[in-house]
């Protein structure tokens, strides 16, 4: 009789921690994972920005605005601007 007792006693004892575990996750509550509203505050990303690229919209502009031609690769260079496609815009 004392093998089953103690047998007894062993197996409601882990039933009995593993009762008191469950009621103190249930009475912690909602853990901090969540975050509460205010609680943080966005900050902005800044972003290291280019300064604008130059629009021509046609060649009387770019004639206008540069003393140079408008070669392929530099701002404000686009296909449109070079008909033959050569590179050399207007």
């Amino acid at each position: 009789m004392k093998i089953r007792t103690s047998r007894r006693v062993a197996g409601s004892g882990a039933a009995g921690l593993a009762g008191v575990a469950i009621v103190a996750v249930l009475a912690a509550g909602p853990q901090s994972a969540y975050a509460e509203p205010g609680d943080h505050v966005p900050v902005p990303v800044t972003t290291k920005s280019e300064s604008p690229r130059p629009y021509y919209a046609n060649c009387v502009e770019v004639r206008q605005q540069l003393d140079r031609p408008l070669l392929r690769g530099q701002p404000g260079y686009r296909a449109s601007l070079d008909p033959d496609g050569n590179g050399i815009a207007c």
